[in-house]
C-alpha cells in the first residue's frame, strides 16, 4: 500500500547518494516488490556508467575548449529593447473620461431645494394627522361593540332572572 512512497524514498536516497533511512531500510528487508526496485535502480546504474562512451583525454580537453570557447563567444551582452508604455495613454485617458462623466453627473441631476424639504415636511404632518383619525375610527367600532356587548349581558341576565325566579338582589316583600 505505502510502497509507492517507499520507492520514492528509496529513489531520492540514491540519486542523491545519501544513504537509505532505517525505516526504509526495514520496509526493504519485508518487501519484495522494494527489494527488486533496489536491484533495478543499482542495475541501472551499473549499466549506464558501462554505456558511456569512452574518449581519449585530448580529444576531452580539446572538445572542452571549443565549449568554452563557443560560451565566450556568445557572451556578449544583448540589448534589451526598452518597453514603451502602451498601456499608460490608455490609462489616462479613461480615468480623464471618467472624471468627465461624474462631472456631468452631478452637473445634471437635479438637487433637492428647500421649498421641496418643507413640501415633504408638511406631507409627513398630514399623514401624522390622518393616522390619528383613523386611530379614532378603529376605536370607535370598539367602543360601539362593548355597548352592545353590555346591552347583550344585561338582556341575558333578566331573561335567565325571570325564568328562574329566584329573585336574586330583591327584597322580598
Amino acid at each position: 500500500m505505502f510502497c509507492s512512497i517507499y520507492k520514492w524514498f528509496i529513489s531520492q536516497a540514491k540519486d542523491s547518494g545519501k544513504p537509505i533511512a532505517a525505516s526504509v531500510n526495514r520496509h526493504i528487508q519485508r518487501c519484495a516488490s522494494c527489494r527488486q526496485f533496489v536491484a533495478l535502480h543499482d542495475s541501472l546504474i551499473e549499466s549506464s556508467v558501462e554505456d558511456l562512451p569512452c574518449l581519449p583525454d585530448e580529444k576531452e580537453s580539446a572538445l572542452a575548449t571549443k565549449i568554452i570557447s563557443s560560451l565566450d563567444r556568445n557572451m556578449e551582452p544583448r540589448k534589451t529593447r526598452a518597453r514603451k508604455p502602451v498601456l499608460l495613454p490608455v490609462l489616462v485617458s479613461s480615468l480623464v473620461i471618467g472624471i468627465i462623466a461624474v462631472g456631468i453627473y452631478f452637473l445634471t441631476v437635479p438637487r433637492p431645494s428647500s421649498v421641496h424639504l418643507f413640501n415633504s415636511l408638511s406631507e409627513i404632518d398630514n399623514t401624522i394627522s390622518s393616522f390619528e383619525a383613523r386611530l379614532k375610527e378603529i376605536n370607535s367600532p370598539l367602543d360601539a361593540e362593548y355597548a352592545d356587548l353590555k346591552q347583550t349581558m344585561r338582556s341575558t341576565t333578566e331573561f335567565f332572572a325571570s325564568y328562574l325566579d329566584v329573585k336574586i338582589g330583591q327584597d322580598t316583600e
